[in-house]
């Protein structure tokens, strides 16, 4: 899982992240079960006296055993929320299986 980000900060402010990934054979995942959820990760903080921050929080883990279908959800939250803002998307990269999938 990566999830770029980019966030204006306030010096010291924080922009956490919380990312759960999930499994499971429903289509709908009503059967979801974590695979990860490693809970709120502090990604970036404001340099002195504020300003830019970008980079990649990652999270590797292995999708053996996991169900017909994945998600990932994440929940970002900024220290300074009424002042300080932040883009973030996600990406589940996949790869090095050793069979196609059914």
């Amino acid at each position: 899982l990566a999830i770029p980000f980019t966030a204006t900060l306030a010096a010291g402010a924080t922009l956490s992240l919380t990312p759960v990934v999930q499994e499971g054979q429903a289509a709908n995942l009503a059967d979801a079960v974590n695979l990860a959820a490693p809970g709120a990760q502090v990604v970036a903080t404001g340099p002195v006296g504020g300003g830019t921050v970008t980079g990649c929080y990652e999270l590797n883990l292995s999708l053996r055993g996991a169900g017909r279908y994945v998600r990932c959800n994440f929940t970002p939250d900024l220290s300074a929320g009424a002042t300080d803002t932040a883009q973030v998307s996600a990406v589940l990269v996949t790869g090095g299986a050793n069979r196609v999938p059914v």
